[in-house]
């Protein structure tokens, strides 16, 4: 799976979402009695535009934690453990990998946050509590971008990890050009 789709299924709830609750970059205590009632009339439709973004949101985690992971364990873990074995200079690519599960560990993190968030906000009743409601949004929109840029720090890590393999590819063939002559 490309980075191009996992990126897009990351901003493809947050773009629905945005055309349900509106951006309005107000604090609820200024939200004005018109506001309020939009929220309390739009409530069902809101709560059910929610649910849908916290269950596709929960099968995207699985999906993108379960590519991240394999990544991770399976080729990183992988490749380093092999070039240390045939006593190759794994450094970099060591220190690459493990910022890379050091991302991942935050993006898992920051998934809870933001999953409990978006959870708490489902939970509380718009009609009658519609600043609360607000902005418990609010704050789980805001967890969702922390989420998102996780997601760009890993893809920009894995570029990273590239890069150091391309590098560890030149050197080691230089060394093997030395030693067989």
């Amino acid at each position: 799976m490309s980075k191009k789709i996992v990126i897009f299924g990351l901003l493809a709830p947050i773009i629905c979402g945005g055309i349900v609750i509106w951006a309005v970059n107000v604090r609820a205590e200024e939200l004005s009695s018109q506001q309020l009632e939009q929220i309390k009339g739009s409530c069902i439709t809101i709560k059910a535009t929610l649910k849908q973004i916290h269950s596709s949101d929960a099968l995207l985690r699985v999906n993108t934690g379960q590519i991240y992971e394999s990544i991770s364990t399976k080729l990183m873990e992988r490749f380093d453990e092999r070039a240390d074995y045939n006593n190759m200079d794994e450094d970099a690519l060591v220190a690459s990998a493990n910022n890379f599960d050091l991302l991942l560990d935050n993006f898992r993190s920051d998934y809870v946050t933001y999953e409990q968030q978006l959870s708490l906000a489902i939970n509380i009743d718009c009609t009658t509590q519609p600043a609360a409601f607000y902005d418990a949004v609010a704050q789980a929109r805001t967890n969702r971008e922390k989420m998102h840029s996780d997601v760009a720090a890993l893809n920009q890590a894995l570029d990273q990890y590239n890069q150091v393999v391309a590098q560890f590819e030149i050197d080691n063939q230089k060394r093997i050009e030395e030693l067989s002559q």
